[in-house]
C-alpha cells in the first residue's frame, strides 16, 4: 500500500531572516481518525461534536487560553484542525504527525502560522517533508528531530523560569516586558553566521542569533510570562535581503511594537549597549523604517493570506517618554536641568527629540556653540573635554564624559 502514495519535500518552509497514511494505534497522537465534513443532518451531529472534543482532550489545559496562538485565527476550520494536530504532535516530539486530507496550498498556510505562533517548538521551522494523497492532498507531515528536543526545551523553560522568578513582587506588566527585553539583549549578539540562527536555541544555547532567533525568543519568554505577544516579519531600513522580525506586545490592554534585535546595536567600541528605543513603540514610529508583511512571506510561495494586527496608537510607555527624557522642541532650560541632575546621579543623558530639527538645533547648540560648557561648569563637573552620540535614526542625543564611550561618534574640547 506505501506505493500509493507520493513524498514531497517541503524545502525552507521557514521564514529565513538574515536571511492517509497508516500508523498504529499506539500513537497516541492519531488513534482516532475522522472526516472534517460535518453531517448536514441534525442526525450524526451529536457524534462529530463528540469527536471534535476528542479531538482536544489530549491538549495541556494552558493550551485552551486565548486562541492557541495569535494567527490562529486566520485559519479556516480545516487548517484550525491542522493546526491543532500539529500542537499535539509537537507537545508529544513526534516526529510525524498525521492529517486529516488538506490542501497544499492551506499545509503551507498552516505550517507557517504554527510555526511563528509556537517558538517553543523551535524544530518546526526547519523544513519537513509531507505526503499527499492521489487528491494533492497532504495527509501526513514529518520534522527532523534529533532526539534532544525534549531536553534542550526543559533546559530553556528552566532558565525562562528563572527569569519569571527574579521578577520584582507586583511588577508591572511595562516592567516585565522590559526585563525581558534586556534578557534578550543582554544574552545575545547578533551574528549572521551563528549556528541555529533562527530559533530561540541561538539565545538560549549559543548566544548568537539573528532578528529571527532575537524575536521568538522574546516570545518564548513573553508566553512563559502569560504576556500576550505576537511574532511579527516584514523588512526594515538597512537590513540585509531575506526581511526582518520583530514583535508586537499587549500591555495593560494597549499593543506596543518590540524590536529586541535593534535593541541591541553594534556600538564601534564594541562595548555593551541597549537601545530602548524599540521598546513599546507606537505605529508612527515604528513604520518610519519597518514594513509589514501582511501575508507572512507566503505570498513568495504563491499561497493567498492576509493577517492583521491591532491599532498601536499609545505614547506612554515610549521609553524616553517614560523617563522624562524626551523633548518636543530644544529648550535650553529644560535641557540643561535635565543634564545636569542626570550628570550628577551618573545616569543616562540620552535625550531623545521629536524630530531631525529640534535634534539639530540641540547639537549645535550644546556643541557647535559650546553651551555644554556652560552646563557642565554650573554642576561643578570636569569640563574640559565632552563628547557624545548622535543616532539620527532614533533622533537621540547622548552626552558622555571622559570614560564613557571613548569611541563616541563625535567630541568637542
Amino acid at each position: 500500500m506505501a506505493d500509493r502514495f507520493r513524498c514531497i519535500l517541503l524545502v525552507a518552509m521557514m521564514v529565513l531572516l538574515q536571511g492517509c497514511a497508516f500508523f498504529d494505534s499506539d500513537h497516541e497522537y492519531f488513534d482516532i481518525y475522522y472526516s472534517l465534513e460535518e453531517p448536514a443532518s441534525d442526525e450524526g451531529k451529536e457524534d462529530f461534536e463528540y469527536l471534535e472534543e476528542i479531538y482536544d482532550s489530549r491538549l495541556p489545559e494552558e493550551y485552551f487560553s486565548d486562541d492557541y496562538g495569535y494567527y490562529h485565527q486566520f485559519l479556516n476550520r480545516e487548517e484550525a484542525f491542522m493546526y491543532r494536530a500539529l500542537l499535539r504532535g509537537c507537545i508529544n516530539y513526534r516526529d510525524e504527525i498525521a492529517l486529516d486530507p488538506i490542501s497544499t496550498e492551506s499545509y503551507l498556510k498552516v505550517a507557517q502560522v504554527f510555526m511563528m505562533d509556537h517558538p517553543e517548538f523551535y524544530w518546526t521551522c526547519y523544513g519537513s517533508e509531507y505526503f499527499t494523497n492521489y487528491n494533492d492532498e497532504v495527509i501526513r507531515t514529518k520534522y527532523m528531530l534529533h532526539g534532544t528536543e525534549e531536553s534542550n526545551l526543559l533546559a530553556m523553560e528552566a532558565m525562562a523560569d528563572e527569569l519569571i522568578a527574579s521578577f520584582p513582587e507586583g511588577a508591572s506588566e511595562y516592567d516585565k516586558v522590559k526585563m525581558i527585553f534586556e534578557y534578550v539583549v543582554n544574552n545575545c549578539e547578533y551574528d549572521p553566521e551563528s549556528m541555529d540562527n533562527q530559533d530561540i536555541t541561538s539565545v538560549f544555547m549559543y548566544h548568537k542569533a539573528v532578528c529571527a532567533g532575537y524575536a521568538k525568543t522574546f516570545k518564548f519568554l513573553c508566553d512563559r510570562a502569560k504576556i500576550t505577544c505576537v511574532f511579527v516579519v516584514g523588512d526594515a531600513a538597512n537590513e540585509i535581503e531575506g526581511g526582518h522580525a520583530w514583535n508586537l506586545v499587549k500591555i495593560d490592554d494597549r499593543y506596543y511594537w518590540v524590536d529586541p534585535t535593534w535593541g541591541d546595536p553594534v556600538t564601534e567600541d564594541g562595548s555593551d549597549a541597549i537601545s530602548y528605543h524599540y521598546l513599546c513603540m507606537d505605529d508612527e514610529i515604528l513604520l518610519k523604517d519597518h514594513t509589514i508583511d501582511t501575508s507572512l512571506r507566503l505570498i513568495e510561495k504563491g499561497v493567498p493570506f492576509k493577517v492583521s494586527y491591532p491599532s498601536c496608537d499609545d505614547k506612554s510607555l515610549e521609553y524616553y517618554r517614560l523617563h522624562n527624557a524626551f523633548f518636543e522642541t530644544y529648550d535650553r532650560d529644560a535641557v540643561r536641568n535635565f543634564l545636569a541632575e542626570r550628570l550628577a546621579s551618573g545616569g543616562d543623558t540620552t535625550m531623545c527629540f521629536a524630530d531631525e530639527t529640534e535634534l539639530t538645533r540641540a547639537e549645535d547648540d550644546l556643541f557647535s556653540n559650546r553651551y555644554i560648557f556652560e552646563v557642565l561648569q554650573a554642576s561643578g563637573l570636569p569640563s574640559e573635554t565632552v563628547s557624545y552620540r548622535l543616532n539620527d535614526r532614533e533622533l537621540t542625543l547622548t552626552v558622555l564624559l571622559p570614560g564613557q564611550g571613548e569611541q563616541a561618534e563625535n567630541a568637542g574640547g
